[in-house]
């Protein structure tokens, strides 16, 4: 990964702040995304170490290499639309070739928030903060040929797009509001790879597994009942990192749009084969972004 430019959002605890350990220490230049200045420049500091740039004054031609790809930190609130047009923005100021870019942030509150934009807050910030920064983000990223990673959930399985009811006004529960965006997630990943393909763009989601993260922490007690027996984040970093700086020929441009879980293709749900629903959320996201339909 030495020369590539990685971007990750969420990147201050958990599968994001494990991804951006994995891929410092593989030799990528990293871009974080954080909410909180203070977990942000912790998690800068730790990548600054899993990256080799505390090594000592006599090693020059280390220092030198490291100095290349010294990581940065961006704040943002991806719940925020703006913020996102304004993250898309320094982004690009920073790496007019972006190699690989990482949506990974994501919330499961346990009641419904509407953001300032009217949008229910799950919806806004596990899918649609990376559809807008992912479109904003095209340049860049066919400069690259890069590719675009979304950390889905095997949760897409139990989830269907509302399109009578996106933001979910009626009937809220948690788990058909996160089952719902990261559904969207696999969806966009395959609208994606059929219309950015040309460019050499190639996108990909996945499940990361169960894993030990604050994500539950709002959610009922049984969630974290069983939380001894959940996953690392390192463990559920690694289909991340996988997608990321593999060269496997399934990552290709005929093996774009995939699905993965522990680091191999599997059969995403009937719901995320549906093209035309897949279509139809490309154009409604677009609506409430302010973005051309097209998107080609």
């Amino acid at each position: 990964m030495i020369g590539k430019t990685v971007l990750i959002t969420g990147a201050t605890g958990g599968i994001g702040r494990a991804t951006a350990l994995a891929l410092a220490a593989k030799g990528a230049r990293l871009i974080l995304t954080a909410r909180n200045p203070q977990k942000g420049q912790s998690v800068l500091e730790e990548v600054r170490r899993a990256a080799g740039m505390d090594m000592p004054q006599t090693a020059e031609p280390e220092r030198l290499q490291a100095a290349n790809r010294e990581p940065v930190l961006l704040l943002a609130d991806l719940s925020l639309l703006d913020q996102v047009r304004q993250l898309a923005e320094a982004v690009t100021a920073l790496a007019p070739r972006l190699d690989v870019l990482i949506n990974n942030a994501g919330v499961w509150p346990a009641r419904r928030i509407q953001t300032p934009d009217g949008l229910e807050t799950q919806f806004a910030v596990n899918y649609l903060a990376g559809f807008l920064l992912t479109r904003l983000l095209q340049k860049p990223l066919a400069q690259a040929q890069g590719r675009v990673i979304s950390v889905s959930s095997s949760f897409h399985y139990f989830g269907r797009i509302h399109f009578d009811d996106l933001q979910l006004t009626r009937g809220y529960t948690y788990s058909k509001a996160y089952s719902q965006s990261k559904l969207a997630q696999v969806m966009f990943t395959r609208q994606l790879a059929k219309r950015w393909g040309g460019l050499g763009i190639t996108a990909h989601s996945l499940h990361p597994g169960v894993v030990k993260t604050g994500l539950f922490d709002g959610l009922p007690w049984m969630y974290r009942l069983f939380r001894p027996f959940y996953l690392s984040p390192a463990k559920g970093a690694a289909t991340s990192v996988y997608l990321a700086s593999s060269q496997d020929e399934v990552l290709s441009g005929k093996g774009s749009g995939g699905f993965f879980i522990r680091q191999k293709t599997a059969g995403p749900s009937k719901a995320a084969l549906n093209d035309a629903h897949g279509e139809q959320l490309w154009r409604v996201s677009s609506q409430l972004c302010g973005l051309d339909e097209t998107g080609e």
